[in-house]
């Protein structure tokens, strides 16, 4: 039993390690996503006719 209460703190350390790495990544893809559409809407407003504006 005491060898699984020494590894508990460094699975926890690496848990929330990964868990970081997580949220950063989730709001970089986030960020991404909302640039992609944000420009392919800019993109569709631009190149409308203009007696469809």
């Amino acid at each position: 039993m005491s060898s699984l209460t020494q590894l508990d703190p460094a699975r926890m350390a690496r848990h929330q390690a990964r868990k970081r790495v997580n949220a950063v990544a989730l709001t970089l893809s986030l960020a991404a996503m909302s640039f992609g559409v944000f420009w392919l809407l800019w993109i569709h407003c631009l190149h409308r006719p203009i007696g469809l504006r």
